[in-house]
């Protein structure tokens, strides 16, 4: 399912250090769409991201999270990512 690659390439286009988002960026200039889809600013995947960490941090109390939150949101946000990526692509094909 390409929103559920999509939802993975965010995550981790944003959580990856600077040299290695160089590399992501440029893998998207040779044309691979899942990374297009991820990275590209214009259809802003990464607000979405946001929004949910934000979210979630809001709820907890702004406390920073424990190893099992941060794997439990990990895992949140990428099933909360993947059903509003399929929602949006099906909406435009």
């Amino acid at each position: 399912m390409i929103a559920a690659r999509v939802a993975e390439a965010v995550i981790a286009d944003v959580d990856r250090s600077d040299v290695t988002h160089i590399g992501t960026m440029l893998k998207a200039l040779v044309n691979d769409p899942v990374a297009q889809l991820a990275i590209d600013p214009a259809i802003a995947t990464a607000e979405l991201l946001a929004v949910f960490r934000h979210d979630r941090m809001a709820a907890r109390g702004w406390r920073y999270p424990s190893p099992t939150e941060v794997s439990t949101d990990l895992s949140q946000a990428l099933e909360s990512l993947t059903l509003a990526l399929a929602a949006r692509y099906r909406r435009y094909l």
